[in-house]
């Protein structure tokens, strides 16, 4: 169980850097496909001077009950340097990260540190290692003996691999030309998930087909409220059954 926790935070922190759309505070960006990669859908709108986003995730429970599951917040620099810092915390206190996604002598460096009840203190540093690719080291400050993990990410505008050799795992992502993320594979040596996704015109996810080792095929569908920007301020996710499963919440703040 140690083991699967561990690589699920380590593909958690890798896939961060993953968006669903090439957009930064309103205004495509085509010539830099890095924005694409790290700019998360939570922190993604169509209009606006953005200067933060605040972000709660709440679970649904089978009685209709929501519960908070974790925070976010984003926070743009008028400078394009300084892309955005985020902190997330869990409702419960087991997992908590800061992030800063900043650009240095025409590189872009991503910066996670992050604290968990599993692994206590962690530092995960993302680099540019040539165009296109970039190398991430995780390590566990407080648990040395733990080792460090390296992932490697290599993107085009249509496609992107991410593969950790250390536990054998790949994810492959297709994106169209707007940089909605279509299909999904991940794989270790014992299972494999896959998924297909569906977009509106304004590029925001509203249908997400899954299957896997073990899952069956199950479906996600969602739904959004706006505000008078267009940007999104709530989404909804229901199941097949049509029963709610989470809400997302954002307040956005415009300069």
């Amino acid at each position: 169980m140690m083991m699967l926790k561990r690589m699920t935070y380590f593909f958690l922190m890798a896939l961060i850097l993953t968006g669903c759309k090439n957009k930064l505070q309103g205004k495509e960006k085509p010539e830099d496909d890095y924005y694409r990669i790290i700019l998360p859908a939570n922190a993604t709108t169509i209009s606006g001077e953005v200067d933060s986003i605040y972000c709660s995730l709440y679970s649904i429970d089978k009685n209709d009950r929501m519960n908070i599951d974790w925070t976010c917040s984003y926070h743009f620099a008028p400078d394009r340097n300084i892309v955005y810092t985020a902190k997330e915390y869990d409702s419960e206190g087991d997992w908590e990260s800061t992030a800063s996604y900043v650009s240095e002598n025409g590189k872009y460096i991503t910066s996670i540190m992050s604290h968990s009840k599993d692994f206590g203190k962690a530092t995960e540093y993302y680099f540019e290692i040539e165009k296109n690719k970039l190398m991430g080291v995780l390590k566990y400050e407080d648990n040395p003996d733990m080792g460090t993990d390296t992932t490697y990410t290599e993107y085009t505008r249509n496609i992107m691999i991410i593969t950790n050799k250390r536990h054998n795992l790949e994810k492959r992502l297709t994106f169209d030309n707007k940089g909605n993320i279509l299909t999904s594979v991940s794989a270790d040596d014992k299972s494999y998930t896959t998924s297909k996704s569906r977009y509106d015109a304004n590029n925001l996810i509203v249908e997400e087909t899954f299957k896997g080792t073990g899952l069956g095929i199950s479906h996600e569908i969602y739904t959004y409220k706006t505000d008078e920007k267009g940007n999104w301020i709530e989404c909804m996710m229901k199941d097949d059954s049509n029963h709610r499963t989470r809400i997302t919440k954002r307040k956005i703040f415009y300069r």
